[in-house]
């Protein structure tokens, strides 16, 4: 039972001793293959992917620009908003296979990484990816 004030009211317990919120391996697993199954499956697999294994926020993976993936040293820079501490960090081979994939079937010249089907930037306003994942 969590602790409460004086008045009976909860008292919210610290960041480290809240239980973790996090998507098991599996659960992740059937995520990505759900990710697979849209009209954009290839770039919505690498969108989740990318974000769960470097941890983005949204707003950081549809900000992300194609000059911060090295496909030459398997290494991708990403730029963490809100005060966050900026790295580079590397790409496995699968999600290296999947980059290369993805950005194949580009044609355009924009600079951002994920893009929609209209040939803009992917907007963290864009929730049909989500809505989409969250029905399967």
């Amino acid at each position: 039972m969590p602790p409460h004030n004086i008045y009976g009211a909860p008292v919210p317990t610290d960041a480290h001793e809240r239980d973790k919120n996090y998507l098991s391996e599996p659960e992740m697993d059937r995520m990505l293959e759900a990710a697979k199954r849209g009209r954009h499956g290839i770039r919505d697999h690498l969108l989740v992917m990318m974000m769960y294994r470097h941890g983005l926020r949204v707003s950081e993976a549809t900000g992300m620009r194609k000059d911060a993936v090295n496909l030459e040293t398997s290494r991708v820079w990403v730029q963490r908003q809100k005060g966050s501490l900026s790295v580079e960090q590397p790409i496995a081979g699968d999600e290296l296979r999947a980059i290369k994939r993805y950005l194949a079937t580009r044609t355009d010249s924009l600079p951002w990484l994920f893009v929609s089907e209209r040939g803009t930037q992917l907007t963290r306003q864009g929730r049909q990816l989500s809505d989409r994942l969250h029905r399967s």
